[in-house]
């Protein structure tokens, strides 16, 4: 009886952790939250791969659509060859025949794969705006849950919370805890081996940019 009382007051106080959760609306099953952000832009409030705001989810290579056991430069699904050759977004530094393709289709991004349209992953743009218009604190614990990441607080006072998923590289899952690194739809112009991520830690917050064999976090948005 005891032990059964001990789960009915669990489970009780995740739902009302739930709830604590600032959203907005749904999209086709998934939660947003609408920061008051100048273009309209709104934030899903989970990572894709995630069922709730405090977990990681999945992690992607920039353009995959599947989670893989190890992420490198030899099964990563736009390298072929010895070198590593670029097969798609290639650009004029990175390719001979740069075929100029500087942002993800529709076909190669995994929030519009998962999700569905709408959904999709940030532009550079709108991970721009998100960090210029929100208040950004580092905490330790979001919605009574032991977890590091970065809050943000929007124009009209609702938060969003993304975790420090950390990265992979291979089979080794790096940063946990202390890093987060989120895809962005945009191409790296000067070398097309890299891709932007919207890349935090407790000092700092910035656009910046990781090989796009690395395995990282996605959280999608849309326009309203």
């Amino acid at each position: 009886m005891h032990k059964w009382l001990l789960i009915l007051i669990f489970t009780a106080f995740c739902s009302v952790a739930r709830c604590l959760e600032p959203v907005s609306g749904t999209m086709k099953g998934h939660e947003y939250v609408d920061l008051g952000l100048p273009s309209g832009t709104v934030w899903a409030t989970c990572n894709v791969g995630a069922d709730n705001v405090n977990e990681c989810g999945d992690y992607f290579a920039w353009g995959e659509v599947r989670v893989k056991v190890s992420y490198n430069c030899k099964n990563y699904a736009f390298y072929t060859g010895p070198y590593e050759e670029i097969t798609k977004y290639r650009t004029s530094t990175s390719s001979v025949n740069g075929e100029g393709l500087l942002q993800l289709q529709k076909s190669d991004d995994v929030a519009t794969q998962e999700w569905g349209t709408p959904w999709h992953m940030p532009s550079a743009d709108q991970a721009q705006e998100l960090m210029d218009n929100c208040r950004r604190t580092w905490v330790m614990s979001y919605n009574g849950m032991a977890v590091n990441g970065m809050l943000l607080t929007g124009p009209n006072g609702n938060k969003l919370f993304l975790p420090a998923a950390g990265f992979f590289d291979g089979r080794k899952l790096t940063g946990l805890g202390r890093v987060g690194d989120y895809w962005l739809l945009d191409l790296f112009e000067e070398s097309g081996y890299g891709a932007l991520v919207l890349d935090f830690n407790q000092n700092d917050c910035a656009n910046g940019v990781a090989n796009r064999h690395m395995g990282q976090s996605v959280r999608p948005v849309m326009e309203r």
